[in-house]
Formats: structure tokens, C-alpha cells, sequence
């Protein structure tokens, strides 16, 4: 009978093993660097603090564990502004470090999969059908309007008369300097884009100061004239 008892086990333990088998999970690791080996141990001194407030009724131990409790968070807190602090220093492109540092605390991702929009009670599943959406929303969102209110409402052109029945003051300009050109200048960030005059500003904050003098000359004439140079 014994050995039955076994052999019935074993095939018991075989055939579950087999449908439930082990599998190994290692929990994801996430490197911060903030928290530091001190932190650790206080952490899990916090832990046995607690645990001994929680199995009795002595208000001392009680208190002492609030006074810890609010200790460590105000150095935890040091201790992720000091870290973050060097992470945007040493960073080149501070507002993208700043939002990564950001989706890090508050641990936000982005779904990809789910599209928020439902029109009459319908999810759209297609990005395609959900920029149609969008185009016939917004080509026909005025016209419905825009007829009736052509013939009917002229209000906005009775207050443009109201406002503007007066000439406009006269605009005194004062003359520029080399250090007025000379700082705007240098507020330009060393990029290839350009305006109207298609000249990068690169360009322009290398040959600062050889058109220090021609703009200076362009704009205190247009002064005197009145005319703006273009």
C-alpha cells in the first residue's frame, strides 16, 4: 500500500509539475540615481521603526517614528534635486532631459494603441477615419454660421468705426547704438535657420562685426526719413 501511495505521488507531482511549470521572474531594475546607499539604510531602518510601532502602544516610539519618517522624505528630496540638478548641467538638450525626468517621477507613458476619440458612441480604430473626422469637422465647422451672420450682425464693423475714427499718434524712435546691435546679435542661437533675407544666423553672429556699423547707419537713417529699410 505504501508503495502505491508513492508511485500515485510522484505521478501526481510529474503531471503537475508539467502543467504548471516554474518560470523564473527578475524584477526590472531601474537605476536611480538619487538613491544612494545611506538612503537604503535608512529606508530600511524606517521598516523595522514601523514594524515595532505597529505592535505597541508607546507614544514615544510612535513619535520617534513620525520625526524619522519626515527626516528621511525631506532628505529624499535633497537628494533627487541635487541629482537632477547635475543631470540638466551636464545635459545638452535641457528641456528634453527636464521631461524625461518629469515622465520619470510621475511615471506617465504614452499608448500608442489606444486612440482617445469617439464619435456617437463608436471608438475610431483607424487613424485614417479619425483624420477624415478632423477635415470634415473643421471645413464645415463655419459654414453654418458664417452665412447667417454676414447679412445680419455688423456689430464688429460698428466698433472698428468707434475705435478707429482717430489718426494713430505719432511714433518718435530713438536712435541705436553699436552695443544695442551688438546684444541682439548675440541672442541669436547658432542655428542654419533663417528669415525672409534667407541669411542663417550663424552666419550672422560670425560676421557680427562687420555689419555692426551698415546696421546701425540703416536704422538711424530710417529715423530721420521715416522709411524703413526692407
Amino acid at each position: 500500500m505504501e508503495l502505491s501511495f508513492n508511485n500515485f505521488l510522484n505521478e501526481y507531482l510529474r503531471i503537475f509539475n508539467h502543467s504548471f511549470p516554474l518560470k523564473k521572474y527578475y524584477k526590472k531594475h531601474i537605476n536611480q540615481g538619487w538613491l544612494t546607499k545611506g538612503i537604503k539604510i535608512s529606508c530600511h531602518h524606517k521598516r523595522d521603526l514601523y514594524m515595532l510601532c505597529k505592535d505597541t502602544n508607546n507614544l514615544k516610539i510612535k513619535i520617534c517614528y513620525k520625526t524619522y519618517c519626515k527626516i528621511l522624505s525631506k532628505v529624499i528630496k535633497m537628494a533627487k534635486r541635487h541629482h537632477f540638478n547635475n543631470l540638466i548641467m551636464r545635459s545638452k538638450n535641457k528641456s528634453k532631459t527636464m521631461w524625461n525626468m518629469v515622465k520619470t517621477e510621475t511615471n506617465t507613458r504614452v499608448s500608442k494603441d489606444k486612440l482617445p476619440l469617439t464619435l456617437e458612441g463608436k471608438s475610431i480604430k483607424n487613424y485614417h477615419d479619425l483624420a477624415k473626422v478632423f477635415n470634415d469637422y473643421f471645413i464645415n465647422v463655419t459654414n453654418t454660421y458664417q452665412t447667417n451672420d454676414m447679412n445680419t450682425n455688423l456689430q464688429a464693423l460698428s466698433n472698428l468705426y468707434l475705435l478707429f475714427n482717430k489718426p494713430y499718434p505719432q511714433l518718435n524712435l530713438a536712435p541705436v547704438n553699436a552695443k544695442e546691435i551688438k546684444d541682439i546679435i548675440q541672442t541669436l542661437k547658432w542655428k542654419s535657420s533663417c528669415g525672409y533675407d534667407e541669411v542663417p544666423f550663424k552666419i550672422l553672429k560670425i560676421i557680427a562685426p562687420y555689419i555692426i556699423s551698415p546696421l546701425i547707419y540703416l536704422c538711424n537713417k530710417s529715423v530721420i526719413t521715416g522709411i524703413f529699410p526692407t
